[in-house]
């Protein structure tokens, strides 16, 4: 999986009509030069409801893209106070934990469809994010990349989420030995 220079907007409801204006359909762009754009990220909830035209163009214009499901928010119970996350297609009930493993399954599934639905070019699976330094997410988020491979819905490149605390780099890098 090729990033071209390695430059990945983040495209959402804040900016994307400035992204659709460097990649226009014809013609030149909004400073003559359509802008040199391998790949972008579509953050993943704008994207399913508002961005069609926004995909439509990077297809138009070759440039491959990532869509950030924020899939990370979903280990911490705050998300689920904030109506926008809670209530995505892909939301689970309630945190994720290594030790349910059907609303792993369901989770992982539906954020994958989500991305697939959307045309994603590559996924990014789900991971998570330490809630302080002694919260130890490695059981969990092997747990969501072992299903992430089983639910893949089709043959893309992947790309992971691995979080991790700065306060135990060890355990990062335990994190990264272990994974498939």
């Amino acid at each position: 999986m090729d990033l071209g220079h390695g430059f990945l907007p983040r495209i959402d409801a804040r900016n994307y009509k400035a992204v659709e204006r460097c990649l226009p359909r014809d013609g030149l762009g909004l400073f003559n030069v359509g802008l040199d754009l391998s790949w972008a990220i579509l953050e993943g909830l704008w994207a399913l409801q508002h961005g069609a035209s926004t995909i439509e163009l990077c297809r138009d214009r070759g440039v491959s893209f990532l869509v950030d499901t924020q899939a990370w928010r979903y280990h911490d119970p705050r998300t689920f106070l904030m109506e926008k996350f809670a209530t995505t297609p892909y939301a689970p009930a309630g945190p994720l934990a290594a030790s349910d493993r059907s609303a792993l399954n369901r989770f992982v599934e539906a954020n994958l469809e989500a991305q697939a639905t959307l045309g994603a070019s590559a996924y990014l699976l789900p991971g998570v994010i330490p809630l302080d330094a002694h919260d130890d997410v490695h059981a969990l988020t092997l747990t969501l990349l072992e299903t992430a491979q089983a639910a893949l819905p089709d043959a893309r490149p992947c790309v992971a989420f691995l979080g991790v605390h700065t306060a135990s780099m060890a355990a990062a890098h335990q994190l990264v030995d272990a994974l498939p």
